[in-house]
């Protein structure tokens, strides 16, 4: 048995435990059927098993690594000979092997009663897996920044894990009778729901076993991130246009122009996350650069920042609906609003200026951390992108100064100069302060 796992279940399976649980859950029960008949126990047990696994649940896989860390403990196992798999499903199965117990023991009552549905059953099982592996996904995450105060990054993960939960209860609403269109398929709600939260919390699993792999030691190439990418943009381009009947396409290319324009926005906005969540630093950066120009390609994949591949795939995703426009003649309008009107030239410009601001994000990012002695950079880049995003936008509406907001945010609407020139601006001025910050630093390092 994996040793991992078989700590956890000493630890959290006790005999008082293992006592306690059936005891409460039955006079739960019990009493919820003296009150009335099966409808009123079904639904509690409903309740019960949410609680159990995601809010409890989540809790417990949050804890399951930073709580080691807390404890002193997590050095020690970095270094015994468990891989990072079997650390990975030890530590998911074991810390919340618990709140499983006492799910397992109330399915019976959930499914008791005249209105009891299977499928509702299944849809609480699969929003409580997926919180607590998205809980122990972000916990791990939070590990590699190395931060202070653990407790406050414990609850920070498992807040994580419950937005996950209520994202995926959301859109696991069935309804029978109603079908998704997804690149011109048509299958029921129900089963692609369904299909697609086991994939996605496949995915996370996944990422569990990368980062942990990175916590072990273990090399680590950038192909995670960058399938998981890759894989998100398809899978939300199959949606446009067939799902937002709003949108009306008049010429051959509009549809393609659409579905690219979707996978470059979530291209753009996982590699800004992966950009904000992975360790940053000077000599991370320097050691990188250094491996590129003496490394071989398994040395240079292996110390490659994580978003690195996305910025690749935006800039490719770009220039597809670049040429893609410009092989287009027509225009596609948004039929509710005439002021949204576009020609699919807009798409063109507006994806340029979400690469150009992805860009300029990213060095921002980098600027702000690349002096490791620096607290709080992260915090403070998020002050800095509320500020350039929503505070500046905001007070020039105010000013009825609309047209200038896209040289702020990424707009399909404006004159292409407004859109383009400014955050081009930007960018150059941010590549010289990192300019600037690496001379700094490197004169600082080879003086010391």
């Amino acid at each position: 048995m994996n040793p991992e796992f078989r700590r956890n279940l000493l630890l959290e399976l006790t005999l008082h435990r293992l006592v306690a649980m059936p005891l409460i859950l039955l006079l739960l029960y019990g009493a919820a059927g003296l009150i009335d008949y099966g409808d009123t126990v079904s639904g509690i047990a409903g309740f019960v098993i949410l609680i159990l696994l995601v809010a409890w649940g989540s809790r417990l896989a949050a804890d399951a690594v930073l709580g080691e860390v807390a404890g002193r403990t997590w050095d020690s196992q970095r270094m015994s000979a468990l891989g990072p798999w079997s650390m990975s499903w030890g530590k998911l199965a074991g810390s919340t092997i618990f709140v499983w117990y006492g799910a397992a023991l109330s399915i019976p009552a959930a499914l008791y009663g005249g209105n009891a549905d299977l499928f509702e059953l299944l849809r609480l099982l699969l929003v409580g897996l997926f919180s607590q592996v998205l809980a122990l996904f972000a916990s791990l995450a939070i590990q590699r920044l190395r931060p202070e105060r653990l407790r406050f990054h414990v609850t920070q993960a498992q807040i994580v894990g419950l937005v996950g939960a209520l994202i995926l209860w959301n859109l696991l609403k069935w309804d029978y009778t109603d079908v998704v269109y997804w690149y011109g398929f048509a299958p029921g709600n129900v089963e692609f729901s369904f299909l697609s939260g086991l994939i996605f919390t496949a995915w996370c699993c996944f990422g569990i076993y990368r980062l942990m792999r990175a916590e072990l030691q273990f090399r680590c190439w950038p192909v995670g991130w960058a399938g998981f990418t890759l894989f998100c943009a398809v899978y939300a381009a199959g949606f446009m246009p067939g799902r937002i009947s709003d949108f009306v396409v008049d010429t051959p290319g509009g549809e393609a122009i659409l579905q690219l324009l979707m996978a470059h926005i979530v291209i753009a906005g996982l590699t800004w996350l992966g950009a904000f969540a992975e360790p940053k630093g000077f000599v991370r950066l320097r050691r990188w650069r250094d491996t590129i120009r003496s490394g071989s390609p398994r040395e240079i994949l292996s110390v490659m920042p994580s978003w690195t591949p996305g910025l690749l795939m935006a800039l490719v995703t770009g220039a597809l609906i670049v040429v893609t426009a410009l092989l287009s003649d027509g225009r596609y309008h948004y039929a509710a609003d005439k002021y949204l009107s576009a020609g699919l030239g807009s798409a063109g410009i507006f994806s340029a200026a979400l690469l150009l601001f992805l860009l300029r994000d990213i060095g921002i990012i980098h600027f702000l951390t690349m002096d490791g002695r620096a607290k709080r950079a992260l915090l403070s880049a998020l002050v800095y992108f509320a500020a350039l995003y929503a505070l500046l936008p905001t007070i020039l509406f105010a000013l009825d100064l609309e047209d200038a907001i896209p040289a702020l945010v990424p707009s399909p609407m404006g004159n292409s100069v407004v859109v383009i020139v400014p955050v081009l601006l930007q960018v150059a001025v941010v590549g010289g302060l990192i300019g600037w910050r690496w001379a700094k630093l490197a004169r600082a390092m080879q003086s010391a």
